[in-house]
């Protein structure tokens, strides 16, 4: 749901809300800087950025998008080197000097850093995270609110709307283009969206080591009014085999998909979510979107299709070692990668811990390392990729964001 539709639901209790969006919108040394755009002087007091070999975006000269798009928009390959501060600064760098204290903030180490990347690129080594802006969501996905990566194609991404829109699934290559739409039924007909919020990638049973199902959340439930929520589960198609020739019209890439559903209640009374992600053996882990006291709970319960269970509860965790802007933001997506830990987004910001896919409840209790995101504050996804993590805002023709760990020389 749009953050305007929210605080019109929420009017009663949204201090807490209030008052980070006003930070967050109101102190630009605070907020997050577009990666492709550093300040002129940052972009003096850096060496000229390195530009990775990327596949440029395909605009319609007749679209407005491309009348409209600024500089660094026009061409995503120009990339920059980018660290963030604890603070939730980002500056552009040459090396590591760039990490400043902050009075509310505990700082992660450089090794935390190191070895978030090492295990992504199963190198040793010392790394930083370069953000590239590889091209736009399509017109038809105008609230992104759920993201994962393709298994087929690591520069193919899954997304969909939030509620208010189809039951449909999206394919689209990191450059824009739309390859494949995938409008979900069930065994009574055509699926509603009643809040679809984030997208996993899980197996489909025991043997299933691909990972080769897409879990739909449909949890949101900004009033907290729903007795109930619901996860679908569905094999992921190749989405990769309309890559040759991309559709000029999104109808011509629309096939039907029929999902799996369970349903789901909390232990403790309805709660508002955005986030979710599926282990190794097909359990189901929900991250609660409004955290109490900054933290987020943690829930879990393994996927059976067509039954209902309630909910485990594991516990809660605390955003406050990320900052001010994190403890009274809210928790929105998530991705899960079988070795190397989890990422997270919040309203202004992302994060990662080292958490196994084995035991996602050691995820209460451990580091949280910040990461640096696009220009903005209503991010609502995130998800792993080969060499790092992609994620893009709501909002029509949003920016995809993708940021790679690159090792240092030195």
């Amino acid at each position: 749901m749009s953050i305007l539709g929210f605080e019109r639901a929420q009017r009663a209790r949204t201090l807490q809300t209030a008052l980070c969006f006003a930070l967050a919108s109101c102190a630009p040394s605070v907020a997050n800087r577009d990666v492709a755009s550093p300040t002129t002087d940052d972009a003096r007091a850096s060496d000229p950025p390195e530009t990775p070999s990327t596949e440029h975006p395909t605009h319609d000269p007749t679209d407005a998008r491309a009348a409209d798009a600024t500089p660094t928009d026009a061409n995503p390959d120009d990339a920059v080197r980018l660290v963030r501060s604890p603070d939730g600064d980002a500056h552009v760098t040459s090396g590591r000097s760039a990490w400043r204290p902050a009075p509310e903030t505990s700082i992660p180490s450089d090794a935390a850093v190191d070895a978030f990347c090492a295990c992504l690129t199963e190198t040793e080594g010392r790394f930083e995270l370069v953000g590239t802006v590889t091209g736009r969501l399509p017109r038809e996905i105008p609230e992104a609110s759920g993201m994962v990566t393709s298994r087929f194609d690591d520069a193919v991404l899954w997304t969909h709307n939030d509620s208010g829109h189809d039951a449909v699934l999206f394919a689209v290559h990191e450059d824009g283009t739309l390859l494949a739409r995938l409008e979900l039924t069930s065994a009574r007909g055509r699926l509603r969206n009643r809040d679809f919020e984030d997208l996993a990638a899980g197996p489909c049973d025991a043997r299933d080591n691909a990972r080769s199902c897409l879990y739909v959340g449909d949890f949101g439930d900004n009033e907290l009014n729903a007795p109930s929520v619901h996860v679908h589960r569905l094999r992921e198609p190749d989405p990769t085999s309309r890559r040759a020739q991309p559709p000029t019209d999104p109808r011509s890439a629309t096939s039907v998909a029929r999902v799996e559903t369970m349903e789901l209640t909390f232990p403790d009374g309805a709660r508002d979510t955005e986030a979710m992600v599926v282990d190794d053996h097909g359990t189901v882990w929900l991250l609660t979107k409004r955290p109490p006291n900054g933290r987020f709970r943690l829930y879990s319960a393994p996927f059976r299709a067509s039954s209902r269970a309630t909910l485990t509860f594991h516990g809660e965790v605390s955003l406050a070692p990320l900052g001010m802007i994190a403890s009274l933001s809210m928790f929105t997506a998530a991705d899960l990668h079988p070795r190397c830990g989890l990422v997270g987004a919040y309203y202004g910001g992302a994060f990662a811990m080292r958490v196994e896919s084995a035991n996602v409840a050691a995820a209460v209790g451990s580091e949280l390392v910040p990461i640096p995101t696009g220009r903005g504050l209503q991010n609502e996804t995130v998800a792993f990729t080969a060499d790092g993590y992609r994620h893009a805002m709501e909002g029509e023709s949003a920016p995809i964001h993708r940021f790679r760990c690159v090792a240092r020389s030195n």
